[in-house]
């Protein structure tokens, strides 16, 4: 019986941290979606932490284990930042390029504590063919805690999603780069 509740607890306590990575991968998602498709636009880093900050709160994951968000100008082979690193660190230690958002339990919502002037939304490069298109990538920090405290007490997680700026049609405007 001992043997077969382990079993149990470990399904279940696995089972809601594989749920709780699945929401803030589907977070990101929906973070990025919002931002790509608003290229050029003030204010796309906002909206895209509004939406991360609905997808977690409708999920249900506890405001005291949701920690950091990262808008940044991403590399699209690296998916890490621009010209730099792609791991989790160097993201979560950006300056320049990127924003900067962390909870607020009081407002159920994400809110912006550093930004960067170097990437404004009237420098995007959303025209022309995919090599000359910025990419934008969305970062979440959070830790799982576990019910039981059997196998652990707690996990951190990390997720992040990147996605190419929607193309602008061509005007005066907006042309393409390069030849």
């Amino acid at each position: 019986m001992p043997l077969l509740l382990l079993i149990v607890f470990g399904i279940m306590e696995y089972g809601l941290l594989f749920r709780t990575n699945l929401t803030m991968s589907d977070a990101t998602r929906a973070g990025a979606r919002v931002a790509v498709a608003q290229p050029r636009n003030d204010g796309y880093q906002e909206v895209a932490a509004d939406t991360v900050s609905g997808t977690l709160a409708a999920a249900g994951v506890p405001d005291d284990q949701i920690d950091l968000l990262i808008v940044y100008k991403a590399d699209p082979t690296t998916g890490g930042l621009e010209g730099g690193a792609a791991t989790d660190a160097a993201i979560e230690g950006c300056v320049d390029d990127c924003w900067r958002f962390e909870w607020n339990p009081a407002a159920n919502k994400f809110t912006l504590i550093s930004g960067s002037p170097e990437w404004p939304a009237t420098e995007q490069s959303a025209c022309g063919a995919e090599e000359s298109t910025d990419y934008l990538g969305v970062y979440i920090r959070a830790r799982h805690v576990f019910v039981t405290g059997f196998f652990q007490d707690e996990q951190q997680l990390s997720e992040r999603t990147v996605m190419r700026l929607e193309p602008l049609p061509f005007t005066d405007e907006c042309k393409p780069i390069g030849p």
